[in-house]
């Protein structure tokens, strides 16, 4: 039973040449709390007497006293924890001397627990709970983390968690939980982290957290909260976290926030459908929001937003249509930098203030941007509306918009763009890139260091559409691995890349011969350090693009999935190749003592083919 303190004393005799003997038994003794008496004084014996011996009978001692008072550290099942434990079932475990380890043991109750005093660490994860009854806990004075997570927990007695004042964190998480009582949690007063998300929250009492004023983190995602009274986090002033997305709260009056005055991120998609000017009041410090209006009906009073001033990220999900109502949403965040927003209506150019005349005082309300992420409506396109008053922005992201559309709505664009990625998803229809396709975008394209383009089409790169971006250090080409999209390339493609550094290609269905050209300019840039073909459906000489890419002396690391035999021999090996990863469909693979050349040089392979696995790794080794 004194294994656990016994390897601290061994810990210490092994370790220290030399220490003072009352230190020593002090220390020891403050492990023994949990240890009968006899026990006790029976150890400080032993310690005394090898304290006496030489270096090495200490070091023989100690292991002959860890054998002697050895005891086994798994919970074992007896006679008053039986009926917990139904037949067959794995008993409790202890790691670490402090941490009880429970999940997965169908428990139908919480057993006693050997060494309560000590353990700090309670993991009951995956179990056949139902309650938590009174005063189960009342023994684990050193608790500091409890997980009940997923153990179809549908009540909490009124004194579940009590004793428990030294407990740091809570996870009710996917349990079945319905209401949450008056001081449920009174006494947990260092309860800095609670997960009570995933349950069936219809009702949480005013007063459920009123003694825990030391909650930094509340997650209540994914319930049936329908009503959030004005006392409920009155309490709560250190709590920076808050989420209740997926819940069922129709709207927010009466000043459901009050008292959360340290409160960063508040997380609310999937919930209501109106707010009004004192939603968010006394969120001075705020600076994440997440909103969304689930069933494209919603009603907003006065500017709810215009109080938070620390807010620097908003993401709105949604059917947004009254333009004169959406423009409220934005009146007053002078500091907003990220805004996500994916909505339908009619209202791209109110929200991103190209219409001067009409709404004035709002165009200057999106100025900070310095990121911004936009997607309309699929089932209801309209266009896109104009950047021009975005003049910090650096990093943008275009969902459901065609790659040709996108390059005219960012001709008035005038901000130092750093990262541009374009995701269009229309089905059917060729995407044509070219050398005028971005050729009238201002002076920021030359600064551009990503650019990624997305569709489920086919992409013909024709001339040299990339010549403008010369500073540009990774370049995405990317479709749908579901879909079988065609890439056209040609010795031309990627002519200007001349600072390019990482290459992806995926997804896509190319011939060999296409590629070679393309890549054949890089072997001149001596920049390219990465590519990626994975996901491709490549055809042709492979042995001839494998040659190419040993012309591109820069190469680290290059990812393949090859769907055919890539057969014979490797004709060479690219000069700084570190890492490597192929996959193909066929066991037709010969080998040759360039193979092994190749695989003596890197760092890192990822293969499929077992033979080549063991080939490679042992030339690694």
């Amino acid at each position: 039973m004194c294994q656990y303190y016994v390897h601290y004393v061994i810990g210490l005799l092994i370790s220290l040449d030399q220490f003072e003997e009352e230190l020593l038994i002090a220390i020891v003794s403050s492990f023994l709390i949990a240890t009968p008496q006899t026990t006790r004084v029976q150890l400080r014996s032993h310690i005394q007497s090898i304290l006496t011996m030489a270096p090495l009978l200490q070091f023989i001692c100690g292991f002959l006293l860890y054998g002697m008072l050895q005891a086994t550290d798994v919970q074992q099942p007896s006679e008053e924890t039986d009926s917990c434990y139904p037949k067959g079932s794995v008993a409790c475990k202890m790691w670490n001397y402090t941490n009880m380890d429970c999940t997965y043991r169908k428990l139908l109750c919480i057993p006693p627990l050997h060494h309560a005093s000590i353990i700090q660490s309670l993991n009951l994860q995956n179990n056949n709970l139902s309650i938590v009854s009174d005063n189960v806990f009342h023994n684990l004075v050193e608790l500091r983390h409890l997980d009940l997570e997923n153990s179809f927990v549908s009540t909490l007695q009124d004194s579940a968690f009590n004793g428990l004042h030294q407990l740091v964190s809570l996870d009710l998480s996917l349990n079945s939980i319905s209401y949450i009582q008056e001081d449920i949690f009174k006494g947990l007063t260092k309860l800095q982290d609670l997960d009570i998300s995933n349950n069936v929250l219809s009702y949480i009492h005013e007063n459920a957290f009123s003694t825990n004023t030391n909650l930094l983190s509340l997650d209540l995602k994914d319930n049936q909260i329908s009503v959030i009274s004005e006392s409920t986090f009155h309490s709560q002033s250190r709590l920076t976290s808050l989420n209740l997305l997926g819940n069922c709260l129709v709207s927010l009056y009466s000043f459901p926030f009050h008292g959360l005055m340290s409160l960063q991120r508040l997380q609310l998609t999937q919930n209501m459908s109106s707010l009004s000017v004192t939603s968010f009041s006394g969120l001075e410090n705020l600076q994440h929001l997440r909103l969304s209006f689930v069933d494209g009906s919603y009603n907003v009073t006065g500017t709810p937003l215009a109080l938070l001033s620390s807010l620097t990220e908003l993401t709105i999900y949604g059917v947004l249509s009254n333009c004169d109502t959406i423009s409220k949403l934005f009146i007053g965040l002078h500091n907003l930098q990220q805004l996500d927003i994916r909505v339908g209506g009619s209202c791209p150019d109110i929200i991103f203030c190209s219409s001067y005349e009409e709404y004035p005082y709002e165009c200057t309300r999106v100025i900070p941007l310095k990121s911004l992420i936009f997607s309309r409506d699929s089932t209801n396109p309209t266009s896109l509306p104009a950047f021009n008053a975005l003049h910090n922005l650096t990093s943008l992201e275009l969902y459901k918009v065609n790659i040709s559309e996108a390059a005219k709505a960012l001709i008035s664009l005038d901000s130092p763009l750093q990262e541009l990625f374009i995701r269009s998803t229309t089905m059917g229809t060729t995407q044509s890139i070219n050398s005028t396709t971005f050729a009238l975008w201002g002076s920021w394209k030359t600064s551009l260091q990503i650019l990624s383009l997305y569709t489920v089409s086919v992409i013909l790169l024709e001339d040299s559409p990339f010549q403008w971006f010369t500073d540009l250090k990774q370049l995405s080409i990317s479709t749908s691995f579901l879909q079988s999209s065609t890439l056209t390339l040609s010795v031309d493609t990627f002519i200007g890349l001349k600072s390019l550094q990482k290459l992806y290609l995926r997804g896509i269905d190319v011939h060999t011969s296409s590629l070679i050209g393309a890549l054949s300019i890089f072997s001149s840039y001596n920049s390219l350090t990465i590519l990626d073909l994975s996901g491709n459906q490549l055809s042709g000489n492979f042995e001839a693009l494998w040659e190419q890419l040993c012309n591109i002396s820069s190469l680290e690391k290059v990812e393949n999935d090859f769907d055919i035999s890539f057969h014979t021999f490797w004709p060479c090996s690219p000069t700084n190749l570190k890492e490597l990863s192929i996959g193909y469909q066929t066991n037709n693979m010969g080998f040759s003592g360039t193979v092994c050349e190749v695989a003596s040089q890197l760092v890192s392979l990822d293969a499929s083919h077992p033979t080549w696995s063991l080939i490679a790794f042992a030339q690694i080794s």
